[in-house]
């Protein structure tokens, strides 16, 4: 099976270069493993190997010769694996490497319209599209800085946009816990669940304080004895 791994141009705000896809193909080992997401550890099995790269003739265009197990070429050829993309790194010259490449189920890949190019004898060619999708593609250690940098400071205005929702409605201490869970739910990369937190405690009213309710108590009963006072 061929497959288009990767394309010169910006993608989802991160810049691949002509000069990063000559890189990986340069730097190139046997057997890169093939996965199936990319949440890797060391007890994850391979579920195939690129066996070599190759650049198109504009140059414009990393494509991999990959050897798939029987279970995953079965998955994509049913169409259950439609999308690909890669994880790549730098080396310690700062070079690119192709540290793997990961078939992906519901979740986009960074870089749109990658194509099956051969897959045996099989005809059917998959055309990829993307939206929305998580940057799987490590650059320069600057690039990835930022990104964290950028990473944290959405995390931290999530949390106080809970924060700010849920402030006077909650009991003491449980809205302490409702936004402790809330940023272990953003660190799990859940954003959904918050959001959804944010927008219920939004809706919701805050209660009348108990200064303010026995205010009014007391002018209630003052309204009441002038009443009285003057039958």
């Amino acid at each position: 099976m061929k497959l288009e791994l990767a394309k010169a141009g910006n993608h989802n705000g991160i810049t691949i270069t002509e000069k990063d896809l000559k890189e990986m193909q340069e730097n190139f080992s046997n057997d890169v493993p093939v996965t199936i997401g990319h949440e890797l550890d060391d007890t994850m099995p391979a579920y195939g190997w690129v066996k070599a790269l190759k650049l198109s003739e504009d140059g414009q265009t990393l494509i991999g010769t990959v050897e798939l197990n029987e279970e995953l070429e079965q998955s994509v050829a049913e169409g259950r694996y439609k999308n690909w993309s890669i994880g790549a790194g730098s080396t310690e010259e700062g070079g690119m490497y192709l540290h793997h490449v990961a078939f992906l189920g519901a979740v986009p890949p960074m870089i749109k319209d990658l194509k099956i190019i051969e897959l045996g004898d099989k005809s059917k060619i998959f055309t990829f599209s993307m939206k929305h999708g998580k940057c799987s593609f490590t650059l320069s250690d600057k690039e990835l800085a930022e990104f964290n940098t950028l990473k944290k400071q959405k995390h931290e205005a999530t949390v106080k946009k809970l924060s700010d929702a849920t402030a006077g409605k909650l009991p003491f201490g449980k809205r302490e816990e409702l936004i402790s869970f809330a940023d272990n739910q953003l660190s799990a990369g859940r954003e959904d669940i918050v959001e959804m937190l944010i927008s219920a405690f939004a809706s919701v009213k805050k209660p009348v304080s108990p200064g303010l309710s026995e205010s009014i108590n007391s002018a209630k009963s003052r309204i009441t004895e002038n009443v009285f006072s003057k039958i």
